[in-house]
């Protein structure tokens, strides 16, 4: 007769000593263990402001990243858009230490959409410097700055120009994979109830 096991720690289980984790059963020390994993993931004691400051610089470098990709290929690669969403979504895991939880989520889907902008405007801006040299008064009048008003202006005014169905997809996958980055985890116990991250 096969004595069954912990699907965890694959110690033989003693009928008093078990319980169903996700469905698989569990001695109780390691059903203790996942949910005291669990538990430590919360972002409950998370300090938001450093989160948000190291998501915000990682939307910013990745969407330099995106636009000095589609200045050298000479095209919009939607692929790396849905890459700033899972390097942003990673950057705020890891400035929060490991956590997860909704606030987190949202401040990668945030910092996600920061990202996208970003990639977007120093694509124009770059093209907006590059018309400006080769106008014929170039010299006297000098390069318009990085984040000049004017070039601003000009990035909101041509941006519905910039965007169409395939920009939203790209949109949704991006967002996408920052939200699961950081979704908690879910645990189901023998009697059907899902622990909160704290339980």
């Amino acid at each position: 007769m096969n004595e069954e096991k912990c699907a965890l720690c694959e110690r033989p289980l003693v009928n008093e000593q078990s319980g169903l984790v996700n469905g698989k059963t569990t001695c109780l020390a390691c059903r203790d263990a996942v949910l005291a994993e669990i538990a430590s993931e919360a972002d409950g004691n998370v300090k938001l402001a450093p989160v948000i400051a190291i998501g915000a610089v990682a939307s910013a470098a990745c969407g330099a990243a995106w636009a000095l990709l589609i200045i050298l290929t000479k095209s919009e690669i939607g692929f790396a858009a849905v890459g700033i969403g899972y390097a942003v979504g990673h950057a705020v895991r890891q400035a929060a230490g490991g956590k997860r939880g909704r606030r987190l989520q949202w401040i990668a889907v945030g910092c996600s959409t920061l990202g996208l902008l970003l990639g977007k405007y120093f694509f124009v801006a770059h093209m907006v410097r590059e018309m400006a040299a080769r106008a014929p008064n170039a010299a006297a009048a000098g390069l318009p700055g990085w984040f000049e008003p004017r070039v601003f202006l000009f990035f909101l005014g041509i941006l519905p120009q910039l965007t169409g169905v395939y920009d939203a997809l790209w949109l949704f996958l991006a967002l996408n994979a920052a939200w699961r980055t950081l979704l908690p985890a879910r645990v189901v116990l023998g009697d059907g109830r899902n622990p909160p991250p704290t339980a």
